[in-house]
């Protein structure tokens, strides 16, 4: 396992391009992608899931081009950029209304209707007439499209981006919906303040037919809105084409405010595990859960998790309770051990915190969440394999060595119905041999030398073909 190794790890647009891909292949085969709004990246995003993904991409969608006239193939923000100006000229409907006149003459007469009038009367009123008066209408399948796909993007930024709009110091990437121009308040005053759009309430998805009518408008306006109202209904149903996958990466998991590739990385990984899983059968999975896929193989049950404890049962955390009841095997030793003294820092801080600060909640000594999870289920649906990988998009040392500690924490600490995984390597106890467990440090690159030979885990750096060892060892009685 030796290599050279460039001081620059690999940039997130070759990231990109390693992954989208694969990416673009099983959003079609039913394969959860994770989303961009957790504990580790942006607890306040509300985006949990493929969907929710992209949503945001949508908006993003033209992010820093200028608005310079009709686009063939629109996007969001030039769009918007170009909305206040081109709202002025919104498309109308005029048609004639009779109504019954007293007293005078409002528009122009229907002698017809008001002979007919005179008629069924039986008499001659010559104070009312029936007159004829243009009216105009602007509840248009123009005007329906065009409030449609912008209240979708008002409720984009009412769920997913809501922290933005509370807080959008914070979201450079989104600078141009939240702070300079504010698309975002003049998506808000063309909604509210236009008297003849806010009165408009179109259905909560437009036909086919009607988006296929207004794209013949003569109106650039309308045209595009229609286009991207189209483009809109494809994103929910996962039809995209590569290189808009490439654009919903680079939209989405590279961004200003992140580390610019990192949740990519660990995407990239997903989706080299999912790759073993090519001759299986991948089953639907939900949106907006932590489980990316769930593979069925004869009698055995696949299921890969992301940046997720696993499935139930599972657990990466140490109680405090529970260590404490631990450490009373120690009591009446005459010299208090290390072990009671780290314990006795993080119990005494988190009282202390609590009794002076009134801020301490925390119920655990030790809690994690693994990068990759994978478990494999047998015909009974009892667990019986366990993988854990830890990613770090890095080629420092010293990130991998974090990486290291990390990985063996999950697997230490672990635990499936109350029972640890495994015990550790310096351990005279043995582990359970009947549930395997594997772990996995993924990297961008290892420094030069560098070999995992003889160690109980796995060191692997991109563009390096990886099989789990309990997988691997059933690969032909299950392909």
């Amino acid at each position: 396992m030796t290599r050279a190794s460039p001081t620059k790890k690999t940039s997130p647009e070759q990231l990109v391009e390693e992954t989208a891909e694969i990416f673009h292949t099983y959003v079609g085969k039913g394969v959860n992608i994770p989303g961009i709004g957790d504990e580790a990246t942006d607890p306040d995003l509300n985006v949990d899931g493929l969907q929710s993904l992209l949503r945001v991409h949508f908006v993003l969608t033209g992010s820093d081009r200028p608005f310079t006239g009709e686009q063939t193939d629109p996007t969001v923000v030039p769009f918007m950029k170009g909305l206040s100006e081109r709202i002025r000229r919104l498309q109308r409907s005029t048609y004639q209304e009779s109504q019954l006149v007293k007293g005078g003459i409002e528009g122009k007469v229907d002698w017809g209707e008001t002979v007919e009038m005179y008629a069924n009367r039986g008499f001659v009123d010559k104070s009312r007439f029936v007159c004829s008066q243009p009216q105009t209408e602007y509840d248009t399948p123009e005007n329906r499209v065009l409030v449609r796909l912008l209240e979708e993007i008002q409720s984009i930024f009412e769920n997913e981006l809501e922290s933005a709009v509370e807080d959008p110091d914070s979201y450079t990437w989104l600078k141009e919906w939240v702070v300079e121009p504010n698309l975002l308040r003049t998506l808000e005053n063309v909604l509210t303040q236009n008297v003849y759009l806010r009165d408009i309430n179109p259905p909560e998805r437009i036909s086919p037919r009607d988006i296929t009518a207004v794209k013949r408008s003569r109106r650039p306006l309308y045209r595009e809105a229609a286009k991207l109202l189209e483009n809109y209904y494809k994103l929910q149903n996962n039809d995209i084409s590569l290189d808009e996958a490439r654009d919903i990466l680079t939209n989405v998991y590279v961004r200003p405010d992140t580390d610019k590739g990192g949740r990519l990385f660990e995407l990239y990984w997903t989706f080299e595990l999912l790759k073993q899983f090519s001759e299986r059968q991948l089953r639907v999975v939900k949106s907006g859960t932590d489980l990316i896929a769930s593979c069925m193989a004869e009698d055995e049950h696949y299921e890969l998790y992301h940046h997720s404890e696993g499935p139930d049962g599972m657990t990466f955390r140490a109680k405090f309770s529970d260590v404490s009841e631990e450490l009373s095997l120690l009591e009446g030793r005459e010299n208090v051990s290390f072990f009671e003294r780290l314990y006795a820092v993080h119990h005494d801080a988190r009282e202390y915190s609590k009794e002076a600060l009134a801020s301490e909640r925390r119920q655990d000594l030790w809690s994690g969440v693994p990068d990759i999870v994978l478990v494999r289920y047998d015909e009974n649906d009892n667990l019986s394999g366990v993988f854990i990988g830890e990613c770090k998009y890095s080629r420092n040392i010293q990130e991998i060595k974090k990486g290291i500690a990390e990985l063996l924490e999950y697997m230490y600490y672990g635990k499936y119905r109350d029972s640890y995984f495994m015990n550790p390597s310096s351990s005279e106890v043995s582990g359970d041999e009947t549930i395997p467990v594997e772990g996995c440090v993924f990297v961008d690159q290892l420094p030069e030398g560098a070999s995992d030979d003889g160690l109980p885990i796995s060191l692997v750096d991109r563009g390096t073909d990886y099989s789990i060892p309990w997988l691997s060892s059933t690969e032909n009685r299950l392909s």
